[in-house]
């Protein structure tokens, strides 16, 4: 069984999701230090032919080693509104808005109180926007030890995984020994970042998955993030 591992990021962009569509199952590696202003609360999108950041606040003030799964929204912060404007702002003339945006709309405007929650509410949403059924399994749940590869390895192997798929940037970090102690296959994902129609003459590559779903055919996205192209 092929298993994808990635920290929980806000939204996703279409690698991310590259990852996880051509694993078997994915875990959601919440366990580990947050850092402050990443991925993890906030992410880019297409605004007049630029890249805007938009981002949930998190409580982080003396809390500099807390763990993802700890992390808090700050709810003082009308951040939903603010999201939920941006996003409409910028796409409301985009071809899938009238039906992608009320969905949007339902899940932000929930009650939400940790950054994980939030997130794994994001991924499960995108899943099933692809019509894609991935099993999802949370790291703290799995009570793994072990640092950077073999921590890895232990992971796969706590759901009875026997490969690992691995991002390309990850391939001057992965200890291939270690993988091959472990007796677990280290492959990686095989993605090429589309050029798709956006709402602008000029491309961004690497926004948030949602500007290619605001833009783009479904199934031309599920072969993209599968390559089956």
């Amino acid at each position: 069984m092929l298993v994808s591992i990635h920290q929980p990021e806000f939204i996703g962009y279409l690698g991310y999701y590259a990852k996880i569509l051509q694993a078997d199952c994915h875990i959601v590696l919440d366990d580990v230090q947050f850092i402050k202003r990443g991925f993890i609360q906030r992410n880019n999108i297409y605004c007049n032919q630029l890249a805007k950041l938009i981002t949930v606040p998190v409580k982080t003030k003396g809390l500099y080693l807390q763990q993802i799964n700890d992390v808090e929204i700050d709810t003082s912060f009308d951040w939903r509104k603010k999201i939920l404007g941006t996003l409409q702002f910028c796409y409301f003339k985009s071809p899938n808005f009238k039906r992608v945006f009320p969905l949007i709309s339902k899940l932000i405007n929930q009650d939400w109180y940790k950054i994980v929650d939030l997130n794994l509410a994001w991924l499960k949403f995108i899943l099933d926007i692809l019509s894609e059924d991935k099993p999802l399994y949370l790291a703290s749940n799995l009570k793994v030890i072990g640092i950077k590869s073999k921590r890895l390895c232990n992971l796969v192997q706590a759901i009875d995984g026997d490969a690992y798929l691995s991002g390309v940037g990850a391939k001057a970090y992965n200890d291939e020994s270690v993988f091959a102690e472990c007796n677990i296959k280290l492959q990686y994902v095989k993605f090429t970042h589309p050029v798709y129609m956006q709402m602008g003459r000029k491309f961004i590559k690497n926004l948030c998955i949602l500007d290619a779903i605001f833009n783009c055919n479904i199934n031309e996205i599920k072969a993209w993030l599968k390559n089956d192209i």
